[in-house]
């Protein structure tokens, strides 16, 4: 397998959902915009700097944003965290599989790689591709 490409070349002819969503053929173009526009504002959120390499680095923004997650996560079920769990491994064994992670590499961690949105969308859409409910 080849070694992860520090800023991989993003080919949304490999995910077949995506490419769906995304082709020109039922899709107006406002609707292409507006897929553009979230993904550019998903990764707009992310609290990293080039620079980052500790957490305390990140600065008050990442901490107010931990903040609310540690308080919004309180009433989470053991039920639902397992859940939550499985569906980040599928994550990670699907971008292993396209060749987007090491086998190995941890993806949800603290201080998440630029790429986390496109991934995450790539990977909701390559799923909802091969099921009925999406």
């Amino acid at each position: 397998m080849s070694d992860l490409i520090s800023t991989p070349t993003f080919d949304v002819g490999c995910f077949p959902g995506l490419r769906d969503a995304m082709s020109p053929g039922g899709t107006s173009t406002l609707e292409l915009q507006e897929v553009a526009d979230d993904v550019a504002a998903e990764q707009e959120t992310l609290p990293v700097s080039e620079a980052a390499t500790d957490v305390d680095e990140l600065g008050p923004e990442f901490a107010q944003l931990q903040a609310t997650l540690l308080e919004a996560s309180k009433g989470v079920t053991d039920g639902t965290d397992m859940e939550y769990k499985r569906l980040m491994q599928q994550c990670e064994a699907f971008l292993v599989s396209m060749g987007l992670l090491r086998n190995g590499e941890v993806f949800f961690c603290r201080t998440p790689r630029r790429e986390v949105p496109t991934f995450i969308v790539a990977w909701i859409m390559n799923t909802c591709s091969k099921a009925a409910f999406c």
